[in-house]
């Protein structure tokens, strides 16, 4: 779900970009500037998925497509729980979106079309390809967490391979034997 959410949102927003760029005016570009320093701020962690769609919107309101815009908004809102999820685990996420953000405003100031759309493909691309390796590692964890394999202690225990917080269990040697698989501790 995620990866087509992703590339219906690279279609439709490099689409909106290339009909809004050249109509942008100096007070769209303050606004924009506002809204990423709100963004940015103590209050905007809270706000994130709002404001990141109010951004976004604000950009392509030139575009003259006001269905293209509303079907947008539509893939915003089932991806926002994604981006809000990256937010919240990784300042290093906030950073680049701001980064990435910010650059994308000097490329509309510029009226460089072209610079614009490659950042904003690289910038979806991006965020996409870091939300499937999250979300394929909690699957992987989650499916461990649920799993039925189990390590033997020294004294003949048996205790599944992850604990209650998905944590591997690690040491000891691991066995293969019929079928199962089964680690000794030391």
């Amino acid at each position: 779900e995620v990866e087509e959410l992703f590339e219906l949102r690279l279609a439709l927003e490099d689409g909106l970009l290339i009909r809004a760029l050249p109509r942008l005016a100096d007070t769209d570009f303050a606004a924009l500037s506002r809204l990423i320093d709100q963004s940015m701020s103590p209050a905007g962690l809270k706000r994130w998925g709002e404001l990141n769609w109010r951004f976004h919107e604000q950009l392509y309101q030139h575009a003259d497509r006001p269905v293209t815009l509303k079907l947008l908004k539509r893939v915003h809102d089932n991806i926002d729980r994604y981006l809000r999820l990256e937010i919240a685990l990784s300042a290093k996420g906030r950073e680049r979106g701001e980064r990435e953000h910010r650059a994308l405003l000097e490329f509309c100031r510029r009226g460089d079309i072209a610079g614009g759309t490659g950042l904003l493909a690289e910038h979806i691309e991006v965020t996409a390809r870091n939300l499937r390796v999250f979300t394929s590692s909690l699957r992987v964890a989650m499916a461990l967490a649920n799993s039925k394999v189990s390590v033997y202690t020294p004294g003949g225990e048996v205790r599944p391979v992850v604990d209650r917080r998905g944590a591997f269990a690690g040491g000891g040697t691991e066995h293969r034997a019929a079928g199962r698989v089964a680690t000794e501790f030391d």
